[in-house]
């Protein structure tokens, strides 16, 4: 579904991390090119930044940019969040903040802890519902990326898309 040209929308999650190998395979492979990344998940950054740095590319290079929010970094999964009571009142929200000026994301793809049927999928806690409804809210389109180990797993919070 990844063009060349997208504005790419990146959650962080064990399944986007995979996805960012991907993204760098069809990059190494000239299949992808023009593209601009805005993450959450410093796995996948460090992940795409590898790859510049491998091929040698420097801030003038067309291949590719990657763009990381700002906030708090969870220790558990390496995702920027913004949960401290001092900032989650701050607008524009940390991804609004790079993908208005941008035009919005072409595509995203959205980590989860778990999916149903019937109720969406399932996040641990508010500040992560927060930022996937930021993410939803200032994309074209948007995917749910999941492996079969998260469908019917129990967590607190759903959200629908």
């Amino acid at each position: 579904y990844i063009e060349s040209g997208n504005i790419i929308a990146l959650d962080s999650g064990s399944t986007t991390l995979e996805l960012s190998k991907q993204i760098c395979t069809g990059l190494k492979s000239k299949v992808l090119e023009d593209l601009t990344i805005v993450t959450n998940s410093i796995p996948a950054a460090t992940e795409l930044l590898t790859l510049a740095s491998d091929m040698g590319l420097e801030d003038k290079s067309s291949l590719f940019k990657v763009y990381i929010v700002g906030g708090r970094i969870r220790p558990n999964s390496l995702a920027i969040v913004n949960d401290e009571k001092l900032f989650k009142d701050l607008s524009p929200n940390n991804f609004e903040l790079i993908l208005k000026p941008l035009g919005h994301a072409d595509i995203a793809f959205i980590g989860t802890n778990g999916l149903y049927r019937d109720l969406g999928f399932a996040v641990h806690n508010d500040y992560e519902v927060k930022t996937k409804s930021e993410i939803i809210k200032l994309s074209k389109r948007n995917f749910i990326l999941a492996d079969p180990s998260k469908f019917k797993i129990k967590e607190q919070k759903t959200l629908k898309f």
